[in-house]
Order: C-alpha cells, then sequence, then structure tokens
C-alpha cells in the first residue's frame, strides 16, 4: 500500500487516462471518502540549511534531488528558473547553465534529468524546444539537442529512448492526435502512444504527467482516474484511483464544457474548493 500511495500522491490534483482497452485489469486505489493518511508517516525528514546569497536566491523549489553527496536543486519561478549544486551540508557548489539566448544556453528550464549510469546531467528547456546535456561530475557543457515538436513534458525511459506528452496531442498524417510519443535519442518518432480523448491547453496540473516509481515511468492524462505503466514503446494498466463515492466527470461533459478553448479546468477546480453552481451536474460528482 505504501508504494501505490507514493505514486498517486504525486499527482493528486491531476486527473488521469482513460483506457484503451476495457477488459484490462487495474490495480484499485481506494482513498474513501475521507483520505486522513499524512506523508509524515511515511518520510523521514532531514533540515538542511542551503547556503545562499545575492547570486544565489530560491524562490519555487520545483524539485529537489541528491546524488552522491550532493543536493540539486532546481527553482522553477520566472525570475529565477536555475539548476543550483549544494554539498549535502547545504554549501553552494555551482549553478549549472546560464540563461539567455546565446549558444549553450537556455531559454526557460521546465525539467533536469540525471543520468548516474552514463554521468550526464539534461536540462530541459521547454522556451527553446531542446535538452541540453553536462557533464554530471564536472558540470561542463556537452551538447543540445534540439526538439522537432512543442511538448510539456517529457522523460528518458532508458539510455536510448525517450517520451514526450503534449496535452493537444501529437498529430499523426491523418489527423489523429496522440497524448505520447516514443523517440530515440537523436528524437526519430518511434510509436504514437495514448490516443487524445480530450484536448485542450487547460489541464489540471499540465506540466507534469510523467513520474518515475520503483525504476519504472508511468503516465496519466486528463480527467480521468487511471495510470498507465510506460514499457517497451506500450501502455499497460497500472492503477485506477477512487476517492469513495466520487467519481470523475464524464468525458462528454469535459468536452462541452471546454469546448471553444475555455478552461474546464478552472471550472472544476472552483466546484471542488468552493462547491461553486449547485445546478452543475460537476458539483454531485466532486463535492458532497
Amino acid at each position: 500500500m505504501r508504494k501505490l500511495y507514493y505514486l498517486v500522491m504525486i499527482s493528486l490534483a491531476s486527473i488521469l487516462i482513460a483506457c484503451e482497452n476495457r477488459s484490462e485489469e487495474w490495480d484499485v486505489v481506494d482513498f474513501g471518502n475521507d483520505c486522513t493518511v499524512g506523508l509524515q508517516e511515511h518520510l523521514e525528514c532531514r533540515f538542511i540549511p542551503l547556503e545562499t546569497k545575492d547570486s544565489v536566491l530560491l524562490k519555487d523549489l520545483y524539485r529537489v534531488c541528491w546524488v552522491d553527496d550532493r543536493i540539486f536543486v532546481f527553482d522553477r519561478s520566472d525570475e529565477i528558473n536555475a539548476l543550483f549544486v549544494f554539498s549535502d551540508q547545504g554549501n553552494f557548489i555551482t549553478r549549472v547553465g546560464l540563461r539567455g539566448q546565446g549558444p549553450e544556453e537556455y531559454l526557460y528550464l521546465t525539467h533536469f534529468f540525471v543520468d548516474e549510469k552514463e554521468r550526464i546531467l539534461t536540462l530541459v528547456d521547454f522556451g527553446g524546444t531542446a535538452l541540453l546535456r553536462y557533464d554530471l561530475d564536472t558540470y561542463q557543457y556537452i551538447s543540445t539537442q534540439d526538439v522537432a515538436d512543442y511538448f510539456v513534458d517529457c522523460a528518458p525511459l532508458d539510455k536510448e529512448n525517450w517520451i514526450w506528452y503534449y496535452p493537444l496531442g501529437f498529430a499523426t498524417p491523418q489527423r489523429e492526435n496522440f497524448y505520447l510519443k516514443a523517440t530515440d535519442r537523436k528524437g526519430e518518432q518511434d510509436a504514437l502512444l495514448g490516443p487524445a480523448y480530450f484536448t485542450s491547453g487547460h489541464t489540471i496540473n499540465g506540466s507534469k504527467t510523467l513520474h518515475a516509481f520503483a525504476g519504472d515511468w508511468y503516465a496519466h492524462f486528463p480527467f480521468t482516474p487511471e495510470v498507465w505503466k510506460v514499457k517497451d514503446g506500450m501502455l499497460e494498466p497500472a492503477y485506477k484511483v477512487r476517492f469513495g463515492d466520487k467519481s470523475m466527470p464524464p468525458i462528454e461533459y469535459v468536452k462541452e464544457k471546454g469546448r471553444g478553448g475555455r478552461s474546464v479546468s478552472l471550472r472544476l477546480c472552483k466546484f471542488f474548493w468552493a462547491a461553486g453552481d449547485r445546478t452543475d451536474p460537476a458539483c454531485d460528482l466532486y463535492v458532497r
């Protein structure tokens, strides 16, 4: 249960993908109507003050990663938008990469990945649609890989393969849309996964759809309670999330409310937190 709990808590605010094969069995995670489990019961915490100065200020800590005896801290805010490295005692070591429009620079970072085996550090430049690679130990720039398509999230499946997510879908020549695109390290497309049943630029937690867990990668998509395992260039059913007698809004309802580019996410979040308009069926789905 602890393993399931960690996976789902990462994306509680997000609402996930429709199943391509309804006959498949899923591992069900039911939080019930009143989930009171706290993370403090499962985590061991340590307080490490980080050294800061005028050139090293932190505002929005999006991700923290411990590698060897170093702490990698990613500040995703517009003002800072940088990856910093500290010692395990909190002493500042360096900043990785520079922000700008020149060679070897990035426009806007959204993620970073560490390959401890190959000793490669990869920065994901959403603004410049590129991957910048650095030496994990010296922090020296290695190369830049331009990315042909827009994307919102991505992840390295292994040394040679990547997976990419775009909420508006990757289109085929037949104008079919898919949420995920699998490519080799050079960006050549291998497969399209996850037919896009609903496309919108307004999704809940739309920037983070891919999650690493116990050595595997998992994906969820908007507005349905299912989590998929990405394996061997395919999507396998993994977990289905339930919240007692509450249920997700029907996809047809989501499509109707999101028609014309309207933000269905904002509408649903409003109902979830403030009960909203009780004449709307979404209230009965989210609020009791």
